[in-house]
């Protein structure tokens, strides 16, 4: 565990405890850099971005945003928390891009982005429903997440 404990006591279940570990974990990426983290970090740092992200703007903002850069790593972190459903949906988005997955490159993705057919953006907006149709309550699997691996405790 290189995070060190929040503060004894603190319950993984209260929402507070779940904010502070990701505040803690994003000035930890800061410092080491994604390579610097360890692989449970990795996972809880690309579930909890790439939900954020398409909670945001959908599939697309991943495509547009940096956030990409990680888009062909998602599929294995939602696996490891055991959201296969939204796992499969990071999938289908890399295998829009091709065999190599969505370019970790910014400019080479926006272009590839851009060059996207009008049926293959309806793919990716189809993947916005199924995902906020989903019954994996990432939130939740996160929490799990935390406490098996001992995140922040």
């Amino acid at each position: 565990m290189l995070l060190s404990p929040l503060v004894i006591g603190e319950d993984v279940d209260d929402p507070e405890f779940m904010d502070n570990c990701w505040s803690r974990l994003v000035s930890r990426f800061e410092e080491v850099g994604f390579d610097g983290l360890t692989e449970s970090e990795r996972v809880y740092f690309l579930v909890q971005l790439a939900d954020a992200e398409v909670n945001n703007g959908g599939f697309h903002a991943v495509c547009y945003n940096p956030t990409g850069e990680y888009g062909t790593r998602f599929v294995d972190a939602f696996r490891a928390i055991g959201a296969t459903g939204k796992a499969s949906l990071f999938d289908n988005l890399n295998s829009v891009f091709g065999a190599d997955g969505l370019p970790e490159d910014f400019r080479v993705r926006e272009a590839a982005h851009s060059a996207l057919s009008k049926s293959e953006s309806a793919n990716i907006d189809e993947l916005d429903t199924k995902y906020f149709d989903s019954d994996e309550q990432i939130d939740d699997l996160l929490r799990k997440w935390v406490e098996s691996e001992e995140i922040c405790l």
